[in-house]
């Protein structure tokens, strides 16, 4: 029976060379008896091509299709994160992050982390750097209530340690939202230092502190960014 697999994995460039040789080859060879595979970037290509020995023709590249939502208005002083809370995804780096703002900076501004995970690790953090009063922590939340965040959010951040290529990400970005991200898995495909969003270093909470308060305090920054972010994924709209 033909067999396509969908390569949806964030991590598997650690997680295949970790594994016993056995091991390893019998994961191997499972992808190389499929008719096809699937992936989400050209990176994530060359890394299986290279890894299991498929041709070119075996690999087909298909980006995270999105519906673009008809309203963007940026109202709201937010900066968004939505995904896993945790390490991976980046969700206490960037608390710690935002406690670096100056607190004059931060006046008027709302940190809100949507996502399941170590949800009382984050709040626990929030209160301990004393920025629980400009950080709201809310969890799961469903997808009409992400999608009005998405819509009226002025910056999503999501310093990934490493990805596939984001749904959360190009969400917001087609809705017309600045972004602050790291250029792992196919995301440096998509978003272009400077262009249509701001690439950092997901380890260094300093230079997301950096990069934080330079949009927060930088409107045409943030219109610019948006605006480019928007015209990146109409490509990408099934809608």
């Amino acid at each position: 029976v033909p067999v396509i697999m969908h390569a949806h994995s964030s991590d598997y460039r650690e997680f295949l060379p970790s594994l016993p040789w056995p091991m390893r080859r019998v994961a191997i060879r499972s992808i190389q008896k499929s008719s096809a595979l699937v992936v989400l970037s050209e990176s994530w290509k060359g890394f299986y091509s290279d890894s299991c020995n498929l041709i070119d023709k075996e690999i087909y590249v298909m980006e995270t299709p999105i519906s673009i939502p008809e309203n963007t208005r940026k109202l709201e002083k937010t900066v968004l994160f939505s995904g896993r809370i945790g390490d991976r995804k980046g969700a206490i780096r960037l608390i710690q992050a935002w406690s670096k703002i100056d607190e004059e900076a931060r006046k008027g501004w709302h940190l809100l982390l949507t996502g399941d995970g170590e949800i009382r690790r984050a709040k626990d953090e929030s209160e301990a750097l004393s920025v629980s009063d400009s950080v709201s922590i809310l969890g799961w939340v469903d997808d009409d209530t992400i999608g009005k965040l998405m819509e009226t959010t002025s910056i999503f951040a999501l310093p990934s340690r490493n990805e596939g290529l984001p749904m959360s990400l190009l969400r917001a970005m087609s809705s017309g939202t600045a972004v602050i991200t790291s250029p792992v898995g196919g995301i440096p495909e998509v978003v272009i230092d400077g262009n249509n969003g701001i690439l950092i270093d997901p380890n260094d909470v300093s230079q997301i502190s950096e990069s934080l308060s330079r949009l927060m305090n930088n409107k045409e920054l943030r219109e610019n960014l948006s605006h480019n972010a928007a015209k990146t994924t109409e490509r990408l709209d099934i809608g």
